[in-house]
């Protein structure tokens, strides 16, 4: 019977991990300065910030203030196509109605939440309304206005967003009641919620990859663990590691808000916005991980090794060595994953999640929102623990979530990725049998190209199958996949030993398929061939 327990099972924790590992140090600044208040205030404002949060009650700041700043980003999100679900809606005179209703439901949800934060002070709102219609004067008006658009401290910040959003969802029910809104029409009303949202100096929506301190604090030990052994044992990924991990969590989090709201039909429109910032988070994190991280990792590795006494140079020579192969591997681990989430979100985005059009009227779709919110989770837990199992082989893995529905889409992913595997090594025992056949489908350029595809493909997905199984040849299967590396050195004889380990491991592969599939989150569940192949043809296509 073969087990995995999701976790790397052939290397250990490496020997100056102990002193770092498993005594989180929550005083050290292990975020390197990735929280702070909203972006673009002074010092008198930050401090008014600090004291205006700390003065709001416990649940307001955790889950008021949290709800309210992911609906204004998902408003924003929302806007641009390219992070609303399924194809865009075609150009010309085609009816928005439905998109706008999006808008308005959460331009309302924002008012609702604006006027739990304000409290007692709400009510000057309904009076300051009342003065719009009865004074005579135009200074007296004029100096009304000045007052609703001031934003000297966060109160009068939110007071003023609650204007201008109210102001929003008539002109937004006055469009609506026509019955038809064109595209024109949509765009006028997109670019007024920017307008609106960017000018307020306390809540305009954060950007990607920008974090509270108020509500985006890592409070999982494991987190912290592995923050701080990259703070102290591999700075070159410290930055990249915070990033990735504060996104994931921020995006949990949102996923957790979609599940609450989609359980009311007068709620699920509100879950678009929130897919929406969650998608254009993970888009800013893949571009990241698999654009810049490899370039400021090897400067500042290169810094690292100039600063090295060059006495020591010889002595150091294998630790040098070793730290180098690690940050290799974990350039290759994000680069990866950047491959994975573009790859997950496309699917998941165009295949399942239901669009604006589809959720109007008593057509709520609760199933496939809920299918699209498990996948997603799935893909949040595994970005995590692959990249955890990468920097620190056998430390402990963190967990997003502890609920079952993570732990089903954990099971349905890696139950898909050994299945796309064992198509892939098939598919390469059947070419490398064939010796030196021209016929070379994977890719151009001479009768031994289909082997750096391969590589390819297992460095996408073998990989992480290696990295939480028992295999026991794992050593052996590595050492030789190692011998394909260089081009120059192919020959029968190598590539006949690969083969023989391939053989191996899928014969490995096809065991776990059945272990997973007997899992108790997975009874019950049949394997979606289809869409794991259209999953892999996706793969395929695809260039890291």
């Amino acid at each position: 019977m073969v087990q995995t327990t999701e976790r790397h099972g052939a290397a250990a924790v490496p020997s100056d991990a102990p002193a770092a590992i498993g005594a989180h140090a929550c005083a050290l600044d292990v975020y390197a300065g990735h929280l702070g208040p909203p972006r673009g205030l002074g010092a008198d404002e930050r401090l008014l910030w600090r004291t205006w949060v700390t003065n709001l009650n416990w649940r307001a700041r955790e889950e008021t203030l949290f709800e309210l700043e992911a609906l204004l980003k998902g408003l924003a999100c929302f806007s641009n196509p390219r992070n609303q679900s399924g194809p865009s809606p075609d150009p010309g005179l085609q009816d928005r109605s439905a998109y706008l209703r999006v808008f308005r439901d959460t331009l309302q949800h924002c008012i609702d939440l604006a006027k739990r934060l304000l409290g007692r002070r709400d009510r000057t709102f309904s009076f300051s309304r009342y003065l719009e219609s009865v004074l005579p004067s135009d200074e007296e008006r004029v100096r009304l206005l000045e007052q609703q658009l001031s934003q000297q401290n966060p109160e009068a910040s939110l007071f003023s967003l609650r204007n201008g959003l109210t102001h929003l969802i008539e002109v937004a029910d006055g469009l609506l009641e026509s019955g038809f809104v064109t595209a024109r029409l949509f765009e006028a009303m997109r670019s007024l919620v920017a307008r609106e949202l960017a000018r307020s100096t306390y809540f305009s929506p954060t950007l990607a990859l920008e974090f509270r301190l108020e509500h985006d604090r890592i409070a999982e030990p494991a987190l912290l663990d592995l923050i701080d052994y990259c703070r102290t044992q591999l700075p070159e990924v410290h930055s990249a590691v915070v990033l990735a991990f504060l996104t994931l969590q921020r995006d949990a989090r949102y996923l957790d808000l979609i599940s609450e709201m989609s359980r009311f039909d007068s709620d699920v429109r509100l879950t678009l916005p929130l897919f929406a910032a969650l998608r254009s988070d993970l888009r800013a994190l893949a571009a990241f991980l698999g654009r810049q991280t490899g370039d400021a990792m090897a400067d500042a590795f290169e810094l690292h090794l100039m600063a090295h006494p060059s006495s020591r140079l010889s002595r150091d020579f294998s630790r040098l060595m070793h730290r180098g192969a690690h940050l290799v591997s974990l350039r290759a681990t994000f680069a990866n994953l950047a491959h994975a989430l573009s790859l997950d979100l496309k699917r998941i985005f165009h295949d399942i999640l239901p669009n604006a059009n589809e959720l109007h009227g008593h057509n709520a779709q609760p199933g496939r929102i809920a299918e699209a919110t498990r996948s997603l989770s799935g893909t949040l837990e595994h970005s995590l623990q692959s990249l955890s199992a990468e920097i620190c082989p056998g430390a402990p893995l963190p967990r997003l979530s502890a609920q079952r529905g993570a732990d089903r889409a954990r099971s349905e992913r890696l139950r898909r990725e050994i299945w796309m595997f064992q198509q892939v090594l098939r598919a390469f025992i059947a070419k490398a049998r064939a010796g030196t056949d021209a016929s070379d489908t994977w890719a151009p350029g001479g009768s031994f190209g289909f082997i750096q595809e391969f590589l390819r493909h297992f460095r996408a997905i073998g990989l992480q199958l290696i990295l939480i199984s028992d295999f026991d040849r794992i050593a052996t299967f590595l050492d030789a996949l190692e011998n394909l590396r260089d081009p120059d050195l192919h020959d029968a004889r190598r590539l006949e030993l690969v083969t023989q380990e391939c053989a191996l491991f899928l014969e490995y592969l096809n065991t776990l398929f059945a272990e997973v599939s007997k899992r108790s989150v997975l009874q019950g569940v049949p394997f979606d061939r289809e869409g794991a192949a259209q999953t892999l043809k996706m793969h395929l296509q695809a260039r890291p």
